[in-house]
């Protein structure tokens, strides 16, 4: 076993899904791999993309324009975070909930419901404080 880890912006509310990467969730696994989250990190950080050689306006031949806009630089000047499933809130500042970002990170209705959960029972605790 090992803890499983997730890129999020914070900013954003959004994710890097390392499996869609062909990447494994643990952090060596997903450094390790040749274009997976490191790859896909840069890309979306970019805040100055197609000002001159190297930069990315195509990708082995294939010309990058459809997606430039929507994923180059999307996530530029974002708050980002690696975030595993073992993570506790005082990770990151309180109001992040860093200990539900990993749960937060699917697409899965039923997940989500148990996180809204998770949630309440989080925020009576903090009553109780």
């Amino acid at each position: 076993m090992g803890q499983y880890h997730k890129t999020v912006s914070l900013t954003k509310r959004e994710f890097i899904n390392p499996h869609s990467l062909g990447c494994g969730l643990k952090l060596v696994e997903q450094i390790d791999t040749k274009a997976g989250v490191p790859t896909a990190l840069m890309v979306l950080l970019a805040c100055s993309n197609d000002r001159g050689g190297g930069d990315l306006d195509t990708f082995h031949g294939t010309p990058l324009a459809e997606i430039a806009q929507e994923v180059i630089g999307r996530w530029a000047g974002d708050r980002v975070a690696v975030v595993g499933d073992y993570a506790k809130r005082p990770d990151l500042d309180p109001g992040d909930d860093a200990d539900l970002i990993y749960l937060l990170c699917v697409s899965d209705p039923e997940r989500l419901d148990t996180v809204a959960h998770y949630r309440e029972l989080a925020g009576r605790e903090k009553d109780k404080a």
